[in-house]
This record gives structure tokens, C-alpha cells and sequence, in this order.
């Protein structure tokens, strides 16, 4: 496809299926084959070398670099100044990585990444998203993500790069203003990456427990240990900057300190070449 074929009504079009998250719904109430449709969608974004929507099972959703190459689109047929290679010139194709990861991953290495990236001069955007291990992997290997910094274990699939950075393990937390009770548990998720329950940890242990509190998320666990409401299962990076700043103390129960050792890894599509997602390894294993 030219940029210069380009009509008002094909960037109509990219902003109907914007707004309705589905280019299905945008080529029943147009008339237009979906096929047809998507291929124009995919022809855009090859001349563009940079996605404008992030598929998945729902339907689409428009990328930041979509959003801004729609603006930049709309002026372009509206005024006639711009033109196809200054889209891309102005946005900067490559620099836009889509990175998967968990809320605690971010909040507690992302400053770091961050200003490494600058201290790098990496021109790159970054546009975050977050899940748990394998919805992000899935979405790396189906391409809907660029990369994942993400848990690694159990089955994956076979198209992932995998980057080991850094290696974790849980440990038993507790507030240093007390705690209410001696049976009340509380861990990040329902189980680990290998399908292993919070229960049947404990179990294994022969660990006592009355109550088991489970949530998706480490920044809810460490809430509720913060709190004083009981024993957290934590992964040790989690808990390291509390454990700093002296709100949370580490435990050894029945001899045991920590356990579950597992990686921190660094996953893309084993065809995804980009230099600057390269070069972000690199500067993700140098943090480790």
C-alpha cells in the first residue's frame, strides 16, 4: 500500500474499529468483507513497520503508536502536509516496546529499568502491560506483546527467547508491628507457575493453617502482611524493600527460610530481531 492511495474513508475506517475494539463489528455495519478489512489494516501497519492495533480474543485495541499515527493521518488528508514517510519519521517506529509484566515486577523494578534507559540514551517508548506468566508468554508468542519480564516454569511454548535475569525465591514474612494471628496466610496467587496450590504448599511443610487468604496480587499480599494481619508468602524481591525501610521482618518456620526457588526471565518471539529490544535485554541482565 502508498500512503498517497489513501482515501478520508479508510481513515474512517481505522478510527470506526478504534472506537469499537473490532474490526468484525466495523465491517458488518460498513458492508465490507472482514478480510478485507483486515488485510487493509495489515498492509497500513506493514508500510508503518509498527502495529496500530494489539489483537487478542476479545477483538482489538489500539497500540499508543496507533493512536498517534491516526492523528497524524487524519491532518495528513485533511491539509495534505503530511505524508506517509513523515508519519513514521515523526513517530519513531521502532522505538515503541510493548512489555508484559506483574504489578510488583513493575513497581519495584521499574524505576531502575527506567533510568538505566536513560543513562543508555535507548530510544524507546515503553507501553506496559500487566498479567500473570503464561497470559503474557501466550501473548509474546501469539504477537500480541512484544516482550515479557515474567516467572519462568512449568510448560511454555516452543516459540519464546527466554533470557534468564535474575533468580527469586518466596520466604515467610511478617509486619514488625505484630501480627493478629498465628494461622492466617496470605501468597500472591492461588498457585504456583507449576499448578502447585498455596495449601498444598504449606502441606509439605507440615505447616498448621486454619485460614488461607489467596489474590493475583503480590502488592494485596504484601498489604495485608503490612498490615499486621498475618504471615505473608512472599517472593523475597517483593518483601526486600519493606524488609529495608524495616516494615516487614523475614521468618523461619519449621526450619524453613525460604524455598520455591525460580527464575526472573526476560521472553520474546524467537523471529522478533528489533535492535532496541536487544539491547533492552541487555540492559535488563545488567540490573539483574
Amino acid at each position: 500500500m502508498n500512503f498517497e492511495d489513501l482515501s478520508l474513508r479508510d481513515i474512517e475506517l481505522l478510527q470506526e474499529v478504534a472506537a469499537a475494539g473490532s474490526v468484525r463489528q466495523v465491517a458488518t455495519h460498513r458492508n465490507i468483507a472482514q478480510p478485507a478489512l483486515s488485510r487493509k489494516i495489515q498492509n497500513m501497519e506493514r508500510c508503518l513497520g509498527a502495529p496500530l492495533f494489539s489483537r487478542n480474543r476479545k477483538g482489538v485495541q489500539i497500540t499508543a503508536f496507533g493512536k498517534i499515527a491516526l492523528q497524524m493521518l487524519g491532518s495528513w488528508r485533511s491539509d495534505g502536509l503530511l505524508t506517509g514517510r513523515k508519519i513514521a519519521d515523526s513517530i519513531n517506529l521502532h522505538s515503541i516496546i510493548r512489555l508484559g509484566t506483574y504489578d510488583s515486577v513493575a513497581i519495584y523494578s521499574f524505576p531502575r529499568l527506567l533510568k538505566a534507559v536513560e543513562a543508555k540514551n535507548l530510544n524507546c517508548s515503553l507501553e506496559l502491560h500487566l498479567g500473570r506468566s503464561r497470559e503474557i508468554m501466550r501473548q509474546v508468542a501469539d504477537g500480541i506483546i512484544d516482550a515479557g519480564l515474567v516467572f519462568c516454569g512449568g510448560a511454555r511454548p516452543a516459540n519464546l527467547k527466554i533470557n534468564h535475569v535474575a533468580k527469586d525465591e518466596y520466604g515467610f514474612f511478617e509486619s514488625t508491628t505484630g501480627r493478629t494471628s498465628e494461622d492466617f496466610y496470605s501468597l500472591a496467587s492461588s498457585s504456583a507457575e507449576d499448578g502447585t496450590t498455596i495449601v498444598e504448599f504449606l502441606q509439605s511443610f507440615g505447616l498448621q493453617h486454619q485460614r488461607v487468604v489467596s489474590t493475583p496480587s503480590f502488592e494485596v499480599a504484601s498489604a495485608l502482611t503490612l498490615s499486621g494481619l498475618g504471615i505473608g508468602i512472599l517472593p523475597v524481591r517483593v518483601a526486600r524493600a519493606h524488609v529495608q525501610q524495616r516494615k516487614l521482618r523475614p521468618l523461619t518456620i519449621g526450619k524453613i527460610t525460604t524455598f520455591g526457588a525460580h527464575n526472573l526471565s526476560f521472553v520474546r518471539h524467537m523471529k522478533n530481531k528489533d535492535r532496541t529490544l536487544e539491547d533492552l535485554v541487555k540492559i535488563v541482565e545488567a540490573l539483574g
